[in-house]
C-alpha cells in the first residue's frame, strides 16, 4: 500500500506539471476526478496501476535443470557471447533495446548498461524467443508469457513492447495447446530432450506463429 501511495503522489505531480507547462489557449488541460468522471474513481486515477515491468522468472535450460536467462549479447551483432536459439525458438520478434533516460556511459564499449543505446537499431538481430525462456525453475506444468520470461532487464527492454509480448503470449498458448492435444505425456521442460521441438515448431506455424525470421 505504501508503494501504491508513492505511485499516486507521483501521478498527481505529473498531472500538475502537465497542466502548468503544456496547457494551450485552445486546449487547456484539466484534472478530472470524482466518481462521475471518466475514470470513475474519487482520485481521478485508474482503478489499478499499470505495471510497466514486473518480475521475471529464471528459466530452465533446454537440456537440463540449469538456470537460463536471455542476455544482451544474444540480441546484438556487435557483442561476443551471442547464442543461437533457432533450434528451440517458439517465436521471433525484432525491436531496438528500448530503455529511457540516458546512454551507454560515454559511448564506451564496456557493455555496462548505465543507459539506453542510441541509434543501435542496426546492431540488434532478430530476436528468437526460446522455449527455455518460458519454462520456470521448479514448476513442471507452467509456461510464462508476456513480460515475465527469463530475460535480463536489458533484453526485456526489447521484448516487452506490444508485438514482442503478443509473440510470447501466443507462443506460450500454442505450446500449451500442443501439449494438451498432441503430447499429454510431455512437460514443457521435456520437449527438447525428447527431440520434439520440430513438431512443436511446425504446430506453432500452423497456428499462425513464426519461428523463423
Amino acid at each position: 500500500m505504501e508503494s501504491l501511495g508513492h505511485a499516486e503522489n507521483q501521478s498527481f505531480l505529473f498531472a500538475e506539471w502537465l497542466m502548468e507547462n503544456h496547457s494551450q489557449p485552445g486546449l487547456p488541460l484539466a484534472y478530472l476526478y470524482g466518481a462521475n468522471e471518466p475514470m470513475g474513481t474519487v482520485s481521478g486515477l485508474s482503478i489499478m496501476p499499470y505495471i510497466r515491468e514486473g518480475r521475471r522468472i529464471l528459466g530452465r535450460a533446454a537440456y537440463g535443470q540449469d538456470q537460463f536467462m536471455m542476455r544482451e549479447p544474444d540480441l546484438r551483432k556487435d557483442m561476443r557471447g551471442s547464442r543461437d536459439f533457432s533450434a528451440t525458438a517458439v517465436g521471433v520478434t525484432h525491436y531496438p533495446i528500448d530503455m529511457h533516460g540516458c546512454r551507454y556511459r560515454n559511448s564506451d564499449s564496456s557493455w555496462e548498461a548505465s543507459s539506453a543505446p542510441v541509434g543501435d537499431d542496426s546492431k540488434i538481430k532478430p530476436i528468437f524467443i526460446p522455449l527455455e525462456s518460458l519454462v520456470p525453475q521448479g514448476v513442471d506444468n507452467l509456461l510464462i508469457g508476456g513480460k515475465g520470461i527469463a530475460a535480463s532487464h536489458i533484453v526485456n527492454a526489447a521484448t516487452r513492447v506490444h508485438y514482442g509480448e503478443w509473440v510470447i503470449g501466443s507462443a506460450a498458448g500454442a505450446t500449451a495447446g500442443w501439449l494438451v492435444t498432441r503430447e499429454p505425456d510431455l512437460m514443457p521442460a521435456t520437449i527438447a530432450p525428447r527431440k520434439r521441438m520440430l513438431d512443436l515448431q511446425d504446430y506453432i506455424e500452423t497456428q499462425g506463429g513464426r519461428v523463423e525470421w
